[in-house]
Formats: structure tokens, C-alpha cells, sequence
């Protein structure tokens, strides 16, 4: 994550980004210390990720300290396989449950990520979908070069390419029903619609804009996100 680039883009959130670099940067290093299991199959053709809950919720715990200053009143471990079952309401105040939230999301993030790093050799060399081929994430965001379009996964960073002309959600590829619009102010940057299945993805043109990571550029272009919303686009 470009920190400084968020920053610039959300001057009046300098605050609440500040602080999620501190969580992001205290995960990092706790999740850098655990042990990657092997896995036989990739996360997308798991159930859910509740078996991992045990190996990350030491790293949860201590950030959960950090942040708040005290133990957490309940069982990490539990927690954490519930949000991974799908679950986000809890005995917390609103407070707790917001931060429990982004707490579990980050490191099932950052554990994904090492787990596709740790087993290059379950990801296919070729995809033809919209949805992470390692991790099942719908691609937010994707770069155009001069000879290709990629397509690129926020949560475990896994890329590949896809064509310019297809839906990456239901594969249409009838030029009448795709389109794309742009926001003044963000310059490199288009959602590509779908009118058939009413889905959108970013593009970054990577001859128009530095090349940033996926992440920062899904976050300093939020404003895209919600035009598409507003036009009835998910």
C-alpha cells in the first residue's frame, strides 16, 4: 500500500489512515512470523477459512492490544472462525465489532496471500474468469499495457490476464451491452460496465498513470465506485 498516495487522495482521513497503517504494519510483522501450512487445494475450493482461525489468532490478539490498550473479552480463535463462516454480528459494542472486523479481514488477507505464495504450483497458468483463480476474490481492479489487460486480486495479489473485450463477470463480450465511463479528476482510470449482468471493474492505464499497486490504486479510486453504485452497477 502506497500510504502516502491514500493521504494525498483523503487529506480529511489522514487520522483513520494513520491508524490503519499502524494495524496493517503490527500484522505484517506478527503474521510474518507464523508457520505456512502446505494445503492440497487452494482457498477458493475450501468451504470457508475457519480451520485457520487458530493459526492467526495469536497475531490477532496481540494487535488486538495494541489497539485498544487490553486483552480481548472473548475467544479469538472463536471469533475468527465465525467472520470466516460468514458472520458479522457479535455481543460488542459497535465499536468492537467494527474493529474485530478489521482485525479478521486483514489477517485471513495477509495468511491468503502467503498461502498463494507458499503454493504457486495450485494456481492454473491460464484463467478465464473474473474471480481469483487462488482465492475466489471478484477482481476489483485490473491494468492495461500496450499488448494485454491484467486482472488483479486485492487479497491474496495473485494477476492474470484476461481480454479487453469480455465481461470478466458473465463473459459477455457483445460490444453493445459493454461500456465504460470515466470521472474528471482521475485521470487513467475507467469502469468498465456490463449492461448484461449489471457488474463493473476498474482499469488503470498503466500508459496514461504510474503504476501503482492494486490495492492503493482500488483505494484512491473510491470515488469510481460509487458513481458505478449510483448507476446501478455492483
Amino acid at each position: 500500500m502506497d500510504w502516502k498516495a491514500l493521504s494525498d487522495a483523503y487529506p480529511e482521513e489522514k487520522d483513520t489512515i494513520r491508524a490503519a497503517r499502524l494495524m496493517r504494519e503490527r500484522m505484517e510483522a506478527e503474521t510474518a512470523r507464523m508457520d505456512v501450512p502446505r494445503i492440497e487445494r487452494t482457498c477458493r475450493d475450501m468451504d470457508d477459512l475457519s480451520e485457520f482461525a487458530p493459526l492467526i489468532a495469536g497475531a490477532c490478539t496481540s494487535v488486538w492490544k495494541d489497539v485498544t490498550g487490553k486483552a480481548p473479552a472473548f475467544d479469538m480463535a472463536e471469533a475468527l472462525a465465525t467472520i470466516a463462516k460468514g458472520e458479522t454480528r457479535f455481543d460488542l459494542d459497535e465499536n468492537d465489532t467494527q474493529r474485530l472486523l478489521a482485525v479478521a479481514r486483514l489477517a485471513y488477507s495477509l495468511l491468503v496471500k502467503r498461502l498463494r505464495e507458499r503454493h504457486p504450483h495450485l494456481v492454473p497458468s491460464s484463467w478465464s474468469s473474473g474471480d481469483c483463480p487462488f482465492c475466489g476474490e471478484q477482481a476489483r481492479i485490473g491494468f492495461d499495457d500496450e499488448d494485454r489487460r491484467t486482472l488483479e486480486c486485492v487479497v491474496c495479489g495473485h494477476s492474470w490476464r484476461f481480454p479487453r473485450l469480455t465481461c470478466p463477470f458473465c463473459l459477455n463480450n457483445d460490444h453493445t451491452s459493454l461500456g465504460y465511463f470515466e470521472a474528471e479528476g482521475l485521470q487513467g482510470v475507467r469502469v468498465y460496465f456490463c449492461r448484461k449482468c449489471s457488474h463493473y471493474v476498474k482499469i488503470v492505464d498503466r500508459r496514461k498513470r504510474p503504476s501503482r499497486d492494486a490495492e492503493t490504486e482500488d483505494s484512491i479510486t473510491l470515488e469510481l465506485d460509487h458513481l458505478a453504485q449510483r448507476e446501478g452497477f455492483s
